[in-house]
């Protein structure tokens, strides 16, 4: 349902930069700040045709002025209730703020109805609670909220609402950055207003993204405006295929951070403190006995992280001790509990006591795709993680996790790029995904067929999940033995002529990789062929249909986007009847690199048994348009081959056959 509020957005891992100064946990109530500049449009008119049946949203005017007291946002908004749906909708107030950084000041909440301009305010109330709504993610964020519900509100109501947020956070050292963006789809919002004003001494930069229609900038004074008035915004189209860079979008930032290293060295100075023991500190034992267990430094680093990944619950703290700046190592270990920033610390604290150097380094979670191109944000950053150099090899280590055992088989999630806090500062550093060494999953299917084509065959499958695979199943059969049993039917339901007897998940002492193996019958697995009887192995078909067309336009030069790092594995091995006489496959063998992956397969059959062995392996994170031609030809005729063993055209029944009919 569509809710007519504000709500001040909670990031993955929690905002990292949030500070813990005093503001407010009340609202307030007053005229709008001298520095806005009201919409003075009359919101009675006429509606244009519907983009949404049940609620126009008519007004969206946003204004922030930077100054001495911090960043203040003044929003209106203004929409109206065509239906009963649209009066769900309209008709919950909300607005959400951090009491430790934010005031917020409510101007006006009115409802428009013909001639008549009712006060809301005259006669309710807002009800301040707080509510815990992030629980279920492990975030506690100590956010209030502000609601009301508008009393005799009616379809055809319009409801004007205007209010101002001051966010100060003294811990950012007097440093501004915001972002704000358009939809990206036409007949939304029928006007949005951006409007952003500074004064000197305060300097502002801004940047408008390519497919933001360019701003009007104005100077009088010591007062620079920047002002975007849109109005019949055309549908945002990117590049089929491309990747994510390459993403439509209308954003339009500000930021005074001179550059990435000026945000880097802000944040340097807590973590160095944070991560620092006390003399008498209990984490130094288990230092020790990380010490005495190996004398090998990966070790000693897998040992760590994995006393901070157990140990340590994850719980994302987002007030006032646990908001900005992180919280001491020593004290998160006396919680046992902490959020990215803790844990972080806490793992860093660890590895300087035994004199491996690590450093923490900022990301966003759900990746940053095109982040050089952009200012240099506080704001861009919502997950904080371990850079560890060894050995001429950079690992990015991330406490919140849980599962990583060996260090060489951590693989890096895809940040796109992290930003190393450092005193000196730092530029932000790619988080390179390279292509994986050994298959992330592997099948190997293994069929005893020498009674007979028709006779019921022994099946043994096995499968074997690695790196981030493995992970995400030991934490959902850990969670929910449901899922570990549902999993368990699903990886064999794929063959439909196995019926499978037992199916389990085999320990593997001092490896992170599961190992799951299957025992079973087969029968029915030989179909009718022209030629003869066939046993297809899809599952070592290559290639597909691909097209990797785009309509002319913007982006249509740019590379298409890779499933990368991905790495599979097949391998099926058939005891044919009859020490395999006459039996064959006809699909050749591949080797071949295309569209960024490596696609082989290679067959085989000795001594009465055939094996049939194919890879798909991610090379690239993405390959130029000019090959794409030539990369749909060769995946085309790849996918021509179907897999298939073909039993001689006078293959006589056996003993087994015939009993079996």
């Amino acid at each position: 349902m569509l809710k007519f509020a504000l709500a001040v957005l909670l990031l993955t891992c929690a905002p990292l930069w949030v500070s813990a100064a005093q503001a407010a946990d009340k609202l307030a109530f007053g005229p709008p700040p001298e520095w806005v500049k009201p919409v003075k449009d009359s919101f009675d008119g006429p509606a244009p045709e519907a983009a949404n049946p049940a609620l126009r949203l008519i007004l969206l005017d946003q204004q922030t002025h930077f100054g001495p007291e911090g960043m203040s946002t003044y929003q209106q908004r203004v929409g109206q209730a065509r239906n009963a749906q649209g009066l769900a909708a309209l008709g919950s107030i909300v607005l959400s703020w951090s009491p430790d950084t934010d005031t917020v000041t409510v101007h006006r909440l009115k409802i428009l109805r013909g001639d008549q301009a009712i006060d809301v305010l005259a006669k309710q109330s807002f009800a301040v609670l707080r509510r815990e709504t992030n629980l279920q993610q492990a975030m506690l964020d100590g956010v209030l909220t502000a609601a009301l519900q508008p009393e005799g509100l009616q379809v055809g109501d319009i409801v004007d609402l205007a209010y101002t947020l001051t966010r100060s956070d003294p811990v950012m050292g007097g440093h501004a950055d915001t972002m704000v963006t358009a939809p990206d789809s036409a007949g939304v919002i029928e006007r949005l207003r951006f409007r952003a004003i500074w004064s000197e001494p305060k300097s502002m930069t801004w940047r408008a993204s390519r497919d933001m229609p360019k701003p009007k900038v104005s100077q009088s004074g010591k007062t620079t405006e920047v002002t975007l008035d849109l109005r019949d915004l055309p549908p945002l189209k990117g590049p089929e295929g491309a990747p994510r860079r390459f993403a439509p979008r209308r954003d339009l930032e500000f930021s005074d951070f001179r550059d990435w290293a000026e945000v880097s060295a802000l944040m340097a100075p807590y973590y160095d403190k944070a991560s620092r023991l006390r003399p008498d500190s209990p984490l130094k034992a288990e230092v020790a006995r990380i010490r005495a267990a190996s004398a090998d430094p990966k070790v000693r680093v897998a040992a760590a992280l994995r006393l901070v990944q157990d140990q340590v619950r994850y719980l994302a703290l987002v007030i006032p001790d646990g908001g900005l700046t992180p919280v001491d190592a020593d004290v998160t270990w006396e919680r046992r509990f902490g959020d990215c920033k803790a844990k972080t610390v806490l793992l860093i604290a660890l590895l300087r006591e035994l004199d491996i150097p690590a450093e923490a380094a900022a990301v966003n979670a759900v990746g940053s795709p095109g982040l050089r191109q952009r200012l240099p944000r506080v704001g861009v950053f919502n997950h904080v993680i371990v850079r560890l150099e060894l050995d001429g090899r950079i690992y990015w280590l991330d406490g919140t996790r849980t599962g990583d055992r060996s260090l060489d088989s951590i693989r890096p999630s895809r940040f796109d790029f992290a930003l190393p806090v450092r005193t000196a500062g730092a530029t932000l550093e790619q988080v390179i995904q390279s292509p994986l060494d050994r298959p992330q999953l592997e099948t190997i299917l293994t069929v005893d067929q020498s009674a007979g084509i028709e006779a019921p065959a022994p099946v043994r499958g096995e499968v074997i999940l690695r790196g981030e695979p493995a992970r995400v199943f030991t934490l959902g059969a850990a969670a929910q033995p449901a899922v570990r049993e549902g999993a368990l039917k699903s990886f064999w339901s794929r063959y439909g002529w196995i019926e499978v007897k037992t199916s389990k998940v085999v320990d593997q002492p001092g490896s992170s990789d599961v190992r799951i193996l299957m025992e079973g019958t087969g029968k029915g697995g030989w179909v009718p062929d022209p030629a003869g009887r066939v046993l297809r192995a899809p599952s070592a078909d290559l290639g597909g249909p691909a097209t990797f067309k785009r309509e002319p336009g913007p982006g249509a030069n740019a590379p298409f986007a890779v499933d990368h790092p991905v790495f599979t594995a097949f391998k099926l091995v058939v005891t044919l009847p009859d020490g395999g006489r006459g039996f064959a496959t006809p699909a050749p063998d591949v080797d071949v690199a295309t569209a960024g992956r490596a696609f082989t397969r290679r067959t085989r059959v000795e001594k009465g048994v055939l094996t049939i062995e194919s890879t798909v392996q991610s090379l690239v994170e993405e390959f130029p348009a000019a090959e794409a031609p030539a990369a749909a030809a060769a995946l085309g005729d790849m996918a021509k081959t179907k897999v298939v063993v073909r039993a001689p055209a006078n293959y006589r029944a056996s003993a087994g056959d015939v009993a079996a009919l």
